[in-house]
């Protein structure tokens, strides 16, 4: 419903837009050939992001993105097109109409700066360890520190 309140306004205004329609194999076929990628949460709830942002990152595609208000706390805001920044849809069109290949160029540049990071923090054992600190800091604010979590350690996936 969250994403259909948005879209609506800017389908409705029949604006010219290249975009993929039917059936595809996988979304990386589609993504891999995108320079941007529409993503729009389910919800605005804070601190809740999908696998969207993420998908746009391993498939090269700049996320226009609308979600979370604390979003620029999880991901870099340099990668990623927060759509709330524009007052209205014309805004938006004339900045993607006048994204050039340099920025697109600038913008997996920062990518690949904060791969690590992300790949890090949006993983199972990224999740994982986020729970754990989470757990760990609950426990640290009763004064039960060690009782529960006495010798657990950060998930570290095997190696391959």
């Amino acid at each position: 419903i969250f994403r259909l309140r948005w879209l609506k306004p800017l389908l409705r205004r029949r604006v010219p837009l290249v975009s993929y329609k039917g059936l595809c194999d996988a979304k990386s076929d589609v993504m891999s050939r995108s320079k941007f990628t529409l993503c729009v949460e389910n919800t605005q709830y804070p601190g809740c992001m999908t696998e969207k942002m993420i998908d746009c990152f391993r498939f090269g595609s700049v996320p226009l993105y609308l979600g979370p208000p604390d979003i620029g706390d999880m991901i870099d805001p340099s990668l990623f097109v927060d759509l709330r920044a524009f007052s209205d849809d014309e805004s938006l069109l004339a900045f993607l109409r006048n994204f050039t290949e340099k920025d697109y160029q600038q913008w997996r540049d920062r990518l690949e700066l904060h791969r690590v990071d992300i790949k890090a923090r949006h993983s199972i054992s990224g999740y994982i360890n986020m729970v754990s600190d989470a757990v760990e800091d609950v426990i640290d604010r009763e004064n039960m520190s060690g009782l529960f979590l006495k010798g657990l350690r950060p998930f570290d996936p095997p190696t391959i």
